[in-house]
């Protein structure tokens, strides 16, 4: 199990661990604003265990536009935080 900087598993509870790893990460609006990504996507699915919620949170500009018309996102009905949202 891992997750990205959060000390939680797809269900919201906590990961214990002995191997621990950076790794770099870029919101979406990030990416939009440095042109790594050249216009809003159309369409945007999102399954990454257990912190969809704060994917969204990255990526407000982009929900808001016209452009995106679909999001598809996954949401583990055991993560309470995620389920009642």
């Amino acid at each position: 199990m891992s997750a990205f900087g959060v000390e939680y598993g797809h269900d919201g509870e906590p990961i214990i661990s002995d191997i621990v790893y950076s790794v770099l990460g870029f919101s979406l609006g990030d990416m939009l604003e440095k042109n790594v990504l050249t216009g809003i996507p159309s369409l945007i699915k999102i399954d990454v265990d257990g912190i969809e919620h704060l994917m969204l949170k990255g990526a407000t500009k982009t929900l808001k536009s016209k452009e995106l018309k679909s999001l598809f996102i996954e949401v583990n009905d055991e993560f309470i935080e995620q389920a009642t949202r």
